[in-house]
């Protein structure tokens, strides 16, 4: 027993002396395992953790594990890699959970698990409404966020992708999710919905919390959800002039993005052509600092 109170104690008694002379304690990782998706029976699909992040900016450990199914007709190559392999077998068809924790060498995350459906029937197109940006000035008020997709047949499910204090709240399934205890400062919120045969993308909902933003200090993607390889698309951006478009994620580490052209009202537009198959993550930071994200994927 008293071996197992010294490991319990030991991540609390790494800490660091900052130049000021004051003692920081480690701050524990966390894992993100990506968004549940639909890939045909028999077929094969890179998972995607590089979402981790480490508070003090340490390297990450990546350990991966398939939950479900507990036989091996799924199997994962690379579990200690950001991005491993899952391959289902061509009889299984249903839902595979797969867990991600990480850490930084001194403490552990908790698990995040993302959902990989192996179908035997047709994909069907789902697109996930998460409504408009907005401000939220009160932050007394709770934070109310409420799905806009069409039709009553999907679950949906919302992820806390960006906060200002960089605390980020689990959500249980649902259409509508509230947060208390807010922050001034900028949130980001991902919505996906899912069918029996498909998953959509996430679509991305800022928000700006605080009485000191206005609405031109919030920018908004506007732009197609899918592309095809070698062929140019645009996405827009409103209140995005003096920001910066970046990559946040992408199936072949791509992170150069051409340079983005004014449309005035102070908006931009990023001219893109994709050189790999798979789903993108493009994002935009405005001047103010405040952020948004579009998915899509290419064919």
């Amino acid at each position: 027993m008293a071996t197992d109170r010294y490991v319990l104690l030991f991540p609390l008694l790494m800490i660091a002396c900052s130049g000021g002379g004051q003692y920081i304690a480690n701050q524990a990782p966390q894992a993100f395992a990506g968004y549940d998706q639909v890939v045909r029976a028999g077929s094969s699909l890179v998972l995607d953790g590089r979402g981790s992040q480490d508070p003090d900016g340490n390297a990450l450990d990546f350990f991966w594990e398939v939950l479900e199914p507990t036989d091996d007709s799924v199997q994962l190559i690379g579990w200690d890699q950001p991005n491993p392999t899952i391959i289902g077998s061509p009889n299984f068809s249903g839902r595979s959970i797969v867990q991600l924790k990480v850490s930084d060498g001194v403490e552990t995350s908790f698990p995040d698990l993302v959902s990989i459906r192996f179908s035997a029937g047709p994909e069907t197109l789902l697109v996930a409404n998460a409504g408009n940006n907005f401000l939220h000035p009160d932050l007394d008020e709770p934070l109310l966020l409420t799905s806009q997709t069409a039709g009553s047949m999907v679950s949906h499910q919302w992820r806390h992708v960006l906060s200002p204090d960089g605390q980020l709240t689990a959500f249980e399934s649902g259409p509508d999710v509230e947060m208390t205890n807010l922050a001034a400062g900028g949130y980001l919120f991902a919505l996906t919905v899912e069918s029996d045969n498909a998953v959509s993308l996430p679509d991305f909902l800022a928000v700006a919390v605080g009485a000191q933003y206005t609405a031109q200090d919030l920018p908004q993607i506007t732009g197609p959800t899918q592309g095809r390889l070698g062929e140019a698309l645009i996405l827009r951006s409103t209140h995005s002039e003096n920001g910066n478009w970046h990559v946040i994620n992408s199936p072949e580490n791509e992170t150069t993005l051409p340079t983005p052209e004014e449309l005035g009202s102070g908006s931009t537009s990023i001219r893109l052509t994709f050189q790999a198959r798979g789903r993108y993550v493009i994002g935009v930071t405005a001047a103010s600092g405040l952020s948004d994200w579009h998915a899509l994927e290419v064919l």
